[in-house]
């Protein structure tokens, strides 16, 4: 496809490339690790589509307290292979998650799958939708 024949509002509603999907999960997954909760939070939509009550409020607070309250985390995530639906991608990745926190010996280990929703807004990939089914281990 010519892309120098697309209209700028084709553009806008283009569903994410392979690249900037990418580079949208190697972030989320590196300032999880980092615990960077600003950064985490902005690849998230303000309006974004989710399980946790409360919408982007629920999860900053989610993610603030979990941050705050651990020494370190590490998130795997496994099979993610994406769908594309409209404008949007959609990926269902299983997760692992080691987390240490202070006073512990042991660290805790939790898996579930991950939804996942990107889409782009203005001219960058979002997470638009993000649904988390845990199963605590």
């Amino acid at each position: 496809a010519n892309s120098m024949a697309q209209s700028s509002s084709a553009e806008v509603n283009r569903q994410p490339t392979n690249d900037e999907l990418h580079q949208i999960v190697t972030q989320f997954i590196g300032n999880y690790n980092q615990g960077d909760l600003e950064a985490f939070m902005s690849l998230l939509d303000e309006n974004v589509r989710t399980d946790e009550p409360g919408g982007w409020m629920g999860i900053y607070q989610a993610y603030e307290r979990l941050f705050n309250r651990s020494l370190s985390r590490e998130i795997v995530l496994r099979n993610l292979q994406w769908q594309r639906s409209g404008e949007a991608v959609i990926g269902r990745p299983n997760y692992r998650v080691t987390i240490s926190r202070p006073g512990d010996k042991a660290s805790h280990l939790y898996t579930g799958v991950l939804k996942i929703e990107v889409a782009m807004l203005g001219g960058r990939p979002m997470i638009t939708g993000f649904f988390n089914k845990a199963d605590i281990k």
